[in-house]
């Protein structure tokens, strides 16, 4: 079976980045790494939500293009507290 190309190179890239954000989040540590060095990694958030309490989570879908799909939560003291991908399957499994 035979695919063209245009597939092939798609496929190619949606695994990379996916490869790339697993590289990124390994580079950030929860309770050290700031609000500024999350978007040094990650970029621009599509969405964030501030919260009550002073926290805020940043949001970093993928989709349609990769899988994967980061949820960052920042603390009140501008620290990541959390960083969880949430396509995973255990997420799946209670849908």
């Amino acid at each position: 079976m035979r695919f063209p190309l245009t597939f092939v190179l798609l496929v190619t890239a949606a695994l990379l980045l996916g490869a790339c954000d697993e590289q990124r989040a390994g580079r950030l540590e929860e309770g050290v790494s700031t609000e500024a060095d999350v978007r040094r990694e990650f970029g621009v958030p599509v969405q964030i939500t501030d919260r009550a309490d002073g926290s805020k989570v940043l949001a970093y879908p993928r989709q349609p293009e990769g899988s994967t799909n980061y949820e960052i939560g920042i603390g009140p003291d501008g620290k990541m507290n959390s960083l969880r991908q949430l396509l995973t399957p255990a997420n799946f499994a209670r849908v």
